[in-house]
C-alpha cells in the first residue's frame, strides 16, 4: 500500500508542476511585448488637440481631452498603428466609447498578445498661464530691445503677483553653452518651469501641453523671440490645440542678425494674429490676467 500511496503522491507533484508550467507559459504569452505585438502610436481622427500618452512599462494609454474640446467620449473614432503582420480589435472608422477603460489587444503572428488599457480624462479649464518664449542669451540683441525687456518684465511680474504659472521654453539646441541661458535683465522666478523645445512651437514634442491639461489651463498669454519664428509658430499650435490665445504685442520681437527679418516683422506677427482670427492682441501695461 505504501508504494501505491508513493507512487499517486509522485504523480500529483508531477501534474502539479505540469500545470504549474503550462499557467505560467500562459501567462507570459499573454504580458510579452516584443516588436511583432506592439502598438506603435495610437490617433483620434480630426481631434489633434487631444494629449496621448503612451505608458509601454504598464501598457497603458492616456487620453487627455482639452476643457474646450468638441469631441464627445461617447463616439471617438481611433486610428492605431501595429507592428507588421500583427491584429488588432480597433477598427478604423468605428466608433467607441471611452466613458470606461478600453482595452485594446495586438496579437502576433505566432498568438502572442499585448493587452493596453486605453483611459481618457476630459480636462477642467479656464485657468491662464503665461508663456515665454526663447528669450535667451544667443538671441540678443533684439530691434526693440529697451521696450521689449521692459515690457515682457512688466508681464511676468504681473503673472507672478496673479499667482499664474510662468512656462519659460528654451530653444535646446545651445542647451550646455553660455547661450542658452536667460539674459541677467530678464526677470526669472523660481517658480516657473523651464520647458526644453526643439522646434519653433514650444508644443511640438514637448510636454508643455500635457503639463497645461492636467493643471486645468485653457487660456495662454504669449511674449518673447523671434516674432515671425517662434512666437507666430507657437501662437498657431496653442490655437490648433484649442487655447485661448492672447499675443502680447509690444512684448515680441525680432533679433537683429539671426534671420533676414526685419523690425517691420514685429508689426506683421500682430497683424496676423489679428487678421486671422487666432487670438487676441493686448499691450502689456493693459494687461489684466483673468
Amino acid at each position: 500500500m505504501s508504494k501505491i500511496r508513493l507512487l499517486h503522491v509522485a504523480t500529483s507533484v508531477a501534474l502539479f508542476f505540469l500545470l504549474l508550467f503550462i499557467f505560467s507559459c500562459g501567462k507570459d504569452v499573454d504580458v510579452i511585448l516584443s516588436s511583432e505585438n506592439t502598438l506603435k502610436y495610437l490617433s483620434i481622427e480630426n481631434h489633434p488637440e487631444v494629449n496621448i500618452e503612451f505608458d509601454q512599462e504598464h501598457n497603458t494609454v492616456e487620453l487627455l481631452i482639452p476643457f474646450n474640446s468638441a469631441l464627445s467620449v461617447q463616439k471617438v473614432k481611433l486610428q492605431a498603428d501595429i507592428s507588421e503582420k500583427a491584429t488588432c480589435n480597433i477598427e478604423s472608422g468605428k466608433e467607441y466609447d471611452l466613458t470606461a477603460p478600453l482595452s485594446i489587444k495586438v496579437v502576433a503572428e505566432d498568438n502572442s498578445v499585448a493587452t493596453y488599457t486605453l483611459n481618457s480624462k476630459k480636462c477642467g479649464g479656464g485657468k491662464s498661464a503665461l508663456l515665454v518664449c526663447d528669450i535667451q542669451i544667443g538671441f540678443l540683441p533684439v530691434f526693440r530691445e529697451a521696450s521689449f525687456f521692459l515690457n515682457s518684465n512688466i508681464v511676468i511680474d504681473k503673472a507672478f503677483d496673479a499667482n499664474i504659472p510662468i512656462y519659460y521654453s528654451m530653444d535646446a539646441s545651445s542647451k550646455g553653452s553660455p547661450n542658452w541661458g536667460l539674459p541677467e535683465i530678464l526677470h526669472y522666478y523660481e517658480s516657473g518651469k523651464i520647458i526644453d523645445k526643439n522646434d519653433n512651437n514650444a508644443f511640438t514634442n514637448t510636454i508643455l501641453h500635457r503639463e497645461l491639461l492636467i493643471n486645468g489651463i485653457s487660456k495662454v498669454y504669449i511674449i518673447g523671440l523671434a516674432s515671425m519664428g517662434c512666437i507666430l509658430s507657437t501662437c498657431k499650435g496653442s490655437a490648433e490645440l484649442k487655447y485661448d490665445l492672447t499675443l502680447i504685442s509690444d512684448a515680441h520681437d525680432e533679433p537683429t542678425g539671426y534671420w533676414e527679418f526685419t523690425e517691420g516683422d514685429i508689426e506683421k506677427c500682430n497683424q496676423i494674429i489679428l487678421n486671422s482670427g487666432i487670438g487676441k492682441l493686448v499691450k502689456a501695461a493693459d494687461l489684466e490676467f483673468k
